[in-house]
């Protein structure tokens, strides 16, 4: 069956993200905005990481709903930004009061819009 979903690799014990970069044809600065990391030094073992950004879909299609589980070194906003949703909906959507406070191994439902499109703004600030 084709690959419908976004390019990923995961991280294993040894590896650099200007390494991963480097084995996928990308700069470090791409690879690091992508996945919206600030410390390029700082991976977790099993870390999923995106390697291109979502392309951006049929404006008149229905959100999608997908139930995706929580990596080492994940936040709301990470997931947020990869699913095209807001921390807000997220939030909502898992009945979560605080947050900072989500887990590895969570399971969370993602809501995300038809149309995706990177935010103009740096994660990093």
């Amino acid at each position: 069956p084709p690959d419908t979903g976004p390019r990923t690799v995961t991280v294993e014990a040894g590896d650099s993200l200007s390494q991963i970069a480097k084995d996928n044809g990308m700069s470090l600065d791409d690879l690091a905005a992508i996945n919206a990391i600030c410390d390029t030094n700082q991976l977790f073992v099993g870390q999923v990481l995106l390697l291109s950004a979502e392309e951006t879909g049929d404006p008149d299609a229905e959100p999608s709903e997908r139930t995706v589980t929580v990596q080492s070194g994940d936040s709301l906003s990470k997931i947020a930004k990869r699913y095209d949703t807001s921390v807000e909906s997220l939030m909502a959507d898992n009945d979560i009061d605080d947050p900072n406070t989500i887990f590895v191994g969570q399971e969370l439902v993602v809501v995300a819009a038809a149309k995706t499109a990177l935010p103009a703004e740096d994660p990093c600030g």
